[in-house]
C-alpha cells in the first residue's frame, strides 16, 4: 500500500523487510526519510528507530503500524520517531506526513 502511494510520487525509495536491513541501508545510502513499520520479524521497528537515530539523529522517521496498541505510539516517539501513523490511513494522510517531515 505504502509503496503504491510513494511510487506515484515519482521519487526513489528502497523497500526492506526487517529492522536490521533498514539500519544497514541507512548506514550505506543517504535517505531523506525513513518510513518504519513497528512490527517486523527479527529486529522490530522500535529498536531499528533507536539505532537509526543513534547514527543519523537528523533523519526524519515516520513510524507506522497496523496492529498498534495505544502505547506503541508513545514507544515509537520515545525511540526517536518523529511522527506516527496508525493503519489504515488515507493516502492523503501519508502524503501530508511525508511533506511535513521532509520540509523541516
Amino acid at each position: 500500500y505504502i509503496s503504491d502511494i510513494i511510487k506515484n510520487l515519482g521519487v526513489g525509495y528502497k523497500w526492506v523487510t526487517d529492522g536490521q536491513q533498514a539500519v544497514d541501508a541507512v548506514s550505506i545510502e543517504k535517505f531523506d526519510l525513513v518510513i518504519m513499520d513497528l512490527k517486523m520479524q527479527g529486529m522490530n521497528g522500535f529498536e531499528a528507530i533507536r539505532r537509526i537515530k543513534g547514527i543519523f539523529p537528523d533523519i526524519p522517521v515516520l513510524a507506522q503500524s497496523a496492529y498498534a496498541a495505544p502505547e506503541d505510539e508513545r514507544r515509537a516517539l520515545e525511540a526517536g520517531g518523529d511522527l506516527f501513523l496508525k493503519k489504515p490511513f488515507d493516502p492523503e494522510d501519508l502524503l501530508m506526513a511525508i511533506k511535513e517531515l521532509v520540509s523541516k
